[in-house]
């Protein structure tokens, strides 16, 4: 009976991990993408936090490990959603933990999520708020 529900748990969430494009690899799971939003407590953003994530980046551009790098502006203070997706699953690996330790030392809060793509996710009307 319990592998029956296991089984049947296991079928059930089968599909929402392909949807996800969310990586497997030796057992761990590895994100797509890297989201990273600079805002503004209302004194700008980390400028010499910006810049390290920037020349991260470019480093990664480089070698031609991201495959997609996007920067959405937002504000009047600077604030900017940066997402960046990397197919290698190790040089994923290693540029998240290098943008966490950069955005640990930073001087502002700064938000970093790991998304399944940088691509935006569309809301059916029917879960939008009525207007």
């Amino acid at each position: 009976m319990k592998n029956l529900k296991l089984m049947s748990l296991v079928l059930l969430a089968a599909p929402l991990f392909a949807q996800a494009e969310i990586r497997e690899n030796g057992g761990f799971i590895v994100p797509a993408a890297t989201q990273i939003n600079f805002f503004s407590p209302g004194n700008g953003i980390d400028h010499a936090l910006k810049d390290k994530v920037d020349a991260l980046i470019q480093r990664y551009k480089d070698a031609g490990l991201i495959t997609v790098h996007t920067e959405k502006h937002y504000g009047f203070e600077g604030e900017t959603l940066v997402c960046v997706e990397i197919s290698d699953i190790n040089a994923s690996r290693k540029f998240n933990v290098k943008v966490e330790k950069l955005i640990k030392k930073g001087q502002r809060k700064t938000n970093l999520e790991y998304l399944s793509s940088c691509d935006p996710v569309e809301v059916a009307e029917e879960f939008l708020p009525a207007q």
